[in-house]
């Protein structure tokens, strides 16, 4: 919240969202009404509590980043443990795309709050629950919807023993809450009940109309249209609106550095290891449905895809690098020798401190002080 007030102006994808929430709040038709309407409400909710101003764009989503924060805690304890959990929510909370995207009023970062409330849902067992949390998820944005892949491949590979009935009830849920619920969002963001049905058609074609090859040179520019695979093997990133924000869209290097080493290690923890293989396997899996599927998608619809694509992915890539962090730091323990053990754990000390001074370096915190 720091830094709302030194970037006045809309940033990025905020020239959409923004005025599309004082539509709603004029009650005047919507510029992009084929996009789904509950991440547009939250932001108009903050307009019209906190004013027009950058407090009522960017608080609802800043409230969302935190109970982010919170369901990673979550989720890597489930999985994985406390101490897991508090190096993944660490590591999360200092991530600069997370943090930058925490405070831009965007439709993701809603979603992806209640992606990780389903996936926490589902790991408890409450498979209702979690079927509503993914079709509130798919009504703030619908690129989410890959995420309820990783659900499903995960109780195919270790729940499927139980029953069709619990990945029916969340398949059922998750069908009659997002047709139930988005006609509601609907009337209550334009004042009119529209068909649910029509409106799936309206985003289907939002989302696959548009190609990269239709782009000219300005749009290009203006864009940053980026591959799939560059957001994770080039950490550069792109910049926001540097003549209003001089900041720069990317990766934590720290995260981008481990990001593929301990996806390697889950992999061989899952293949060869046999102790605790639901911890790998579900990471595993939430990483690909939410990064992997994007590659051929892109290379079947050639769609413009952005970094902040990744947002749903850094969760997964968090807890896979807490993890493999967790279970150096218990290697070391067992170390006879001192000064190897010594110098284990003042490596991964090193490693920790070093991903938070880049995270200040790099974050919005930074370019709102220069």
């Amino acid at each position: 919240m720091y830094i709302f007030s030194f970037a006045d102006q809309v940033i990025y994808d905020e020239r959409f969202w923004v005025p599309e929430a004082r539509h709603i709040l004029e009650r005047e038709p919507l510029d992009w009404s084929p996009y789904p309407a509950l991440s547009k409400l939250f932001i108009a909710s903050g307009i019209y509590l906190l004013g027009d101003n950058p407090w009522g764009w960017r608080t609802p989503s800043a409230l969302f980043g935190a109970a982010s924060i919170v369901l990673v805690y979550l989720v890597a304890r489930r999985l994985a443990g406390k101490r897991t959990a508090l190096l993944a929510s660490l590591l999360f909370t200092t991530e600069n795309l997370v943090f930058t995207f925490s405070g831009l009023a965007m439709l993701d970062v809603f979603s992806v709050a209640f992606m990780l409330l389903s996936f926490l849902l589902y790991l408890h067992h409450r498979y209702s629950l979690s079927g509503l949390s993914m079709a509130l998820a798919v009504l703030c944005s619908p690129k989410v919807l890959i995420a309820a892949f990783a659900i499903l491949a995960h109780w195919f590979l270790a729940r499927r023993k139980r029953g069709l009935r619990p990945i029916a009830v969340f398949a059922i849920t998750s069908l009659v809450a997002f047709f139930v619920m988005m006609p509601i969002v609907d009337l209550i963001a334009t004042g009119q009940w529209l068909n649910p049905f029509q409106r799936i058609g309206e985003m289907w074609t939002a989302q696959t109309s548009m190609k990269v090859s239709d782009l000219d040179p300005e749009q290009l520019a203006h864009t940053y249209p980026t591959r799939p695979w560059s957001w994770i093997l080039n950490p550069k990133g792109s910049g926001l609106n540097p003549s209003q924000f001089n900041h720069r869209m990317q990766i934590t290097p720290t995260i981008w550095l481990l990001a593929i080493p301990s996806i390697a290690y889950l992999i061989y923890r899952y293949l060869f290891v046999r102790e605790n293989r639901n911890t790998p396997r579900f990471i595993l899996l939430w990483f690909g449905a939410t990064y992997l599927l994007w590659i051929p998608i892109e290379l079947y619809t050639d769609r413009p895809m952005f970094l902040y694509y990744l947002l749903p992915t850094m969760g997964a890539i968090c807890i896979a690098v807490g993890y493999g962090i967790h279970r150096a730091w218990q290697r070391s323990l067992k170390v006879k020798r001192t000064m190897v053990r010594w110098c284990m754990q003042a490596t991964i000390t090193l490693y920790l401190l070093l991903h938070v001074g880049l995270f200040l370096l790099l974050s919005p915190l930074r370019a709102s002080l220069v």
